[in-house]
């Protein structure tokens, strides 16, 4: 049974949050006025924002430099991490170190694409897959819809060819690597801060929206769902803990609103 968040009773122990962003933090594909000064209050209080997506590395770098209120962002479902510099500047990062291993990954993805598309006519790359590194994107919500059966299809094309595959609210994602969005997170914060986020997981929460968020629940100890999680429950063997009222970005600032209102009074 989902919680209302009201029922949290840990506000005052978060230090940091790890977010989804589409359809968790945005609202029409766009981060709100007002989610983003919700964001920028959380950092101003000293809570650490990092965002975990499944979204390009070059839709992302463009993201945190446009919204630098994230501390980093872990994206491509895990494969790939931003993080600062000593000098201000952002270094990119890859779970699969090999660069060998990581061309020959990203030939077989463009076969395995060629693959989809001839056995599915009506299956369209994600608008940002030209800027994946680590993984293969096909839009079903995004700016192109694909009927349940199809998405079916390709998560079976991807699976047969050797991928990890994940659906996200928008896209279906494959990969080759033994990660996911909580291994790269987790590798993210060893990187940042050389320490083991599952040891510190009681300051911590995560913010998700969908299928792909799962495996943050699971591991996680405060996991939240924004409203529009509801659509995927009956997919979910791990749901969230607890669920705001407000759906997408909305249901975000439910969240922010909490923790900066406990944050004043401690």
């Amino acid at each position: 049974m989902l919680l209302a968040i009201d029922k949290f009773p840990f506000w005052e122990d978060i230090r940091g949050i790890c977010s989804d962003i589409d359809d968790t933090l945005t609202e029409n594909a766009i981060i709100s006025a007002n989610t983003k000064s919700h964001l920028e209050a959380l950092v101003r209080h000293g809570i650490k924002m990092i965002a975990v997506t499944g979204r390009s590395l070059a839709w992302s770098q463009k993201l945190i430099e446009e919204c630098p209120v994230f501390l980093a962002i872990v994206a491509e479902n895990g494969g790939v991490a931003i993080t600062p510099t000593v000098g201000g500047s952002w270094e990119v990062s890859y779970f699969t170190e090999d660069e060998v291993q990581r061309k020959k990954n990203t030939q077989v993805l463009k076969e395995v694409l060629l693959q989809i598309q001839q056995s599915i006519p009506n299956a369209k790359p994600s608008l940002d897959n030209s800027g994946r590194v680590t993984d293969l994107a096909i839009d079903h919500h995004e700016t192109h819809y694909l009927p349940p059966n199809d998405i079916i299809q390709v998560v079976d094309i991807m699976r047969q060819n050797g991928l990890q595959v994940t659906v996200s609210s928008i896209h279906i994602n494959g990969w080759f690597g033994d990660y996911n969005k909580w291994l790269g997170t987790r590798w993210l914060f060893k990187k940042l801060y050389n320490r083991d986020l599952s040891a510190e997981l009681n300051h911590w929460l995560y913010v998700g929206d969908s299928k792909n968020d799962e495996m943050m629940f699971e591991h996680f100890i405060h996991t939240f769902g924004v409203a529009n999680i509801k659509d995927y429950l009956s997919e979910l063997d791990h749901p969230p803990r607890y669920i705001t009222r407000g759906h997408q970005g909305r249901g975000f600032v439910e969240i922010a609103q909490k923790i900066l209102s406990h944050s004043k009074k401690s």
